[in-house]
């Protein structure tokens, strides 16, 4: 049967129900498909994302890009029978929820690629890579019941003087940053106030609550919850506190912690019991604005709470009395990206900046593969941070994790790192990612506790932003004539590349480590410019511009790399281009060779390789889905059977746990397959809704619909194009309604009768692109 096209998805579907004597489409999709479901991405990150409520499977919940003013859009859609949910005031766009029979008729007024899906990023988690490295040991579990005796805030009157003369204060999240020299001159943030954007706040805790940090909370979600509920997700109160903690606690000099932090950083204990928890801005004052419950967060929430966080800045500036002067904002989650740097999403960080506001990034938790930043890690404006790894901490939570004395034998080494999960650059348009880098590896803080008498230890680049956030507010407060963009660039510019010792690079630590005493200088000696740098040319073809801005070679063919020496923690890379109609891609590893004996070795795991294989899929991915493969390895084969096509990354670290250098062959080739078989081809443009019928026979084993198209993942931009399923029961299956490229939706024993199959045009970037469906049914193709 030809595809039908050109009218709108719901009339062609209700005539072929009509036709072909389908029942009605059911009112539920199937679980894990819905209009509402996560984004199947880390808090990566490609599903879509309806109204809180739930609605109509017709409703698609979307943003648009549009110059303002709305109207002629607004009404458009209101007349198609949906709803405008937000229209948004300090930058070009709007969120709704629109009918998808009105879709086409809303991009004639926009333009095409203006229509992105609303999506729901998961609720970003701390990254536990000590239990994953695990492998046997028997977890103690110790770090979930660190409790303190005493707390204590630092006055603001003494907290220069306290800084002067207990370096020792910042070992513990602030150890390399030199954020101390400012504090111990009297610069620690006072009268700074700082946008967090994130999960909200759980009150009561004495990191935040002794000195009164919080000064607002805005909630952005309308789920009955409010932004200052103890019932909320921890993730905001943990990195408001790695802002603005100013507190001193007393532990038991019996506990495990105490007892760890005795052995490997001594230096850290104010005699006689007392470990400080300092934020990099400890007198600031934090700003909470709410955009993520247990359910995820919103994309349309957190672009209305930046949209806030300028309001209420320009409230300030004018002088009225509801103002707020936000001058820093933290936005410590994000997702992925068809097209970095210029989605609304970065757009909206854009005019942040644009209204002299600071604004640090999380660079994500999708690493140590390369191209695996996010948005909106991936704008033009923001501090992008990646994540460092400090031995003393990890040792630290392995005792907590394993058993005191466990942390020596797992961290073997004590050089710094960057983080195994922190996401790698560079962006698809060839931009360096991240911009630099802060401690994220076991932060110290809390928030996450069930009562507020915990300490909680939390890995990921979510709390090596809140750093560099605090950074810029200490260098506002002592620098007030500095723009945001001069901070940005001291920040970015004065960052230090010798301090890690692995061997990252650029598309690993950015500039470096973030140095707050080398900005300052940079600042003082007045030459820092009020613009930044301009980004490089992009071309369409994201092979040419990693190759061309980022000085990276793509490979092809027959590759043989030996890596190494390879540091424990260090990264090496092939970038591999798949092209289409490649049947395999086979990866060997081979010849694996330790520098240290076998006794002198990782005591716990042997001497080896962290390997991992990522998917063409450019951006931050949720959790591990980008990955066809992560493990821990000294050799063996790995095939890839119909990869899509773009640039795989095939990446081999030297295991951070490593005590000594590694070195390994590794051999990559494709076979390409030899007739693609297909069951449809052709064109699609944007708004497009093509219907075919395909018919199962009784007895089939496996169903498979794959769904490719030109503009993929080796393009900047991507283009997404849909494949939504209906069963002969009239059930929905958007399970191919993601951000895969191609979409491959496998349905085992599926239900004899005429299956429906959508494709759905749903943001392309070209005037039309070519689509290439297969549908095969227990292996033959179906024509």
């Amino acid at each position: 049967m030809r595809f039908l096209s050109g009218r709108p998805l719901v009339l062609w579907v209700s005539l072929l129900i009509l036709a072909l004597g389908l029942p009605g489409l059911a009112g539920t999709p199937q679980a894990g498909t819905s209009a509402q479901r996560l984004v199947s991405a880390d808090a990566g990150d490609g599903g879509r994302c309806g109204s809180a409520s739930g609605g109509s499977a017709d409703l698609e919940s979307v943003l648009i890009r549009v110059s303002r003013p709305y109207g002629s859009v607004v009404q458009a859609i209101e007349a198609a029978g949906g709803t405008v949910l937000r229209q948004y005031k300090h930058f070009d766009g709007l969120a709704a929820r629109v009918p998808l029979s009105a879709l086409e008729g809303v991009r004639l007024l926009t333009g095409p690629g203006a229509i992105t899906k609303d999506l729901r990023l998961p609720l970003p988690v701390p990254v536990d890579d000590l239990n994953y490295r695990s492998r046997g040991l028997v977890p103690t579990r110790d770090d979930r019941n660190v409790s303190f005796k005493s707390a204590q805030s630092i006055p603001v009157a003494d907290f220069a003087g306290f800084a002067a003369a207990h370096p020792e204060a910042y070992l513990i999240n602030n150890a390399t940053s030199r954020v101390d020299t400012l504090h111990a001159d009297g610069f620690a943030g006072q009268g700074i106030v700082v946008g967090v954007i994130d999960s909200g706040i759980r009150p009561g805790f004495p990191h935040l609550s002794l000195d009164g940090s919080v000064v607002g909370c805005e909630d952005f979600i309308g789920d009955g919850m409010g932004c200052s509920n103890f019932a909320n997700a921890g993730h905001g109160t943990f990195v408001a506190g790695m802002i603005s903690a100013n507190v001193i606690f007393s532990f038991n000099p019996a506990g495990t912690f105490f007892r760890s932090v005795s052995a490997h950083l001594p230096a850290a204990i104010v005699a006689p019991n007392r470990i400080p928890m300092i934020g990099s801005a400890p007198l600031s004052s934090i700003y909470a604005l709410r955009v993520c419950n247990e359910d995820g967060c919103f994309t349309s929430a957190i672009l209305a709470a930046i949209d806030r966080a300028i309001d209420l800045r320009d409230r300030s500036e004018a002088g009225e009395p509801d103002g707020v002067k936000v001058q820093v904002v933290n936005i410590s989650l994000g997702g992925p990206t068809l097209f970095a740097g210029h989605d609304i999403f970065d757009t909206a960080v854009d005019a942040l900046l644009a209204h002299d506001i600071v604004v640090a990034t999380s660079a994500g938790n999708a690493g140590p593969s390369g191209l695996t930043s996010g948005s909106p890690a991936s704008s033009l404006s923001s501090i992008s941070v990646g994540a460092a790894s400090i031995a003393g901490y990890e040792q630290i939570v392995a005792d907590l994790q394993f058993g005191f004395g466990i942390g020596s034998l797992f961290r073997p080494t004590n050089h710094i790192q960057t983080a195994s999960f922190s996401s790698r650059g560079p962006h698809a348009d060839g931009r360096r990612s991240p911009d630099v880098t802060a401690n994220g590896d076991w932060d110290y803080g809390q928030g996450f506790s069930a009562t507020t008498g915990g300490i909680n230890f939390a890995g990921g680049t979510s709390f090596s932003s809140p750093t560099v956030a605090g950074v810029a507010a200490v260098l506002r407060q002592a620098f007030p004539g500095a723009t945001a963009r001069q901070i940005t660039n001291a920040i970015i510019d004065s960052a230090n590349p010798g301090l890690l010792g692995d061997g990252s690079g650029p598309q690993d630590q950015g500039n470096g480590f973030v140095d707050a005493g080398a900005a300052r200088a940079m600042l003082a000696g007045g030459s820092v410019p009020d613009a930044l740098p301009a980004p490089p040319a992009a071309v369409k073809s994201v092979k040419n511009n990693i190759e061309t801005n980022a000085g990276l070679t793509v490979r092809n063919g027959l590759v043989q790399e030996t890596f190494g020496p390879l540091k424990p923690g260090q990264r090496g890379e092939i970038i591999y281009e798949v092209t289409p109609n490649t049947a395999q891609v086979v990866i060997n590893v081979s010849n694996f060779s330790a520098a240290l004996p076998p006794d002198q070795q990782n005591q716990l795991f042997g001497d080896d390789l962290f390997f991992t294989v990522h998917s063409a899929k450019t951006s931050r991915q949720p959790g591990t889905s980008g990955y066809f493969f992560q493990g821990f390895i000294t050799g063996g084969q790995l095939v890839l059977d119909n990869p899509e096509p773009g640039l795989i990354r095939v990446t081999t670290n030297g295991d951070w746990t490593n005590a000594g250098d590694v070195t390994a062959n590794v051999t990559i080739f494709s076979v390409a397959e030899a007739i693609p078989g297909l069951t449809a081809q052709g064109k699609i443009h944007e708004g497009d809704q093509l219907v075919r019928t395909v018919a199962v026979s009784p007895g089939t084993s496996v169903a498979e619909f794959r769904l490719g198209w030109r503009e993929d993942y080796s393009h900047y931009p991507t283009g997404d194009v849909d494949l939504v399923l209906i069963d002969p029961d009239g059930n929905l299956n958007f399970e191919g309604a993601s951000l895969d490229a191609p979409e491959v939706v496998s349905i085992a024993d599926p239900k004899p009768g005429t299956w429906v199959v959508v494709l759905l045009g749903f943001e392309l970037h070209t005037p039309d692109d070519k689509f290439e469906l297969r549908v095969s049914l227990d292996g033959s193709v179906v024509h």
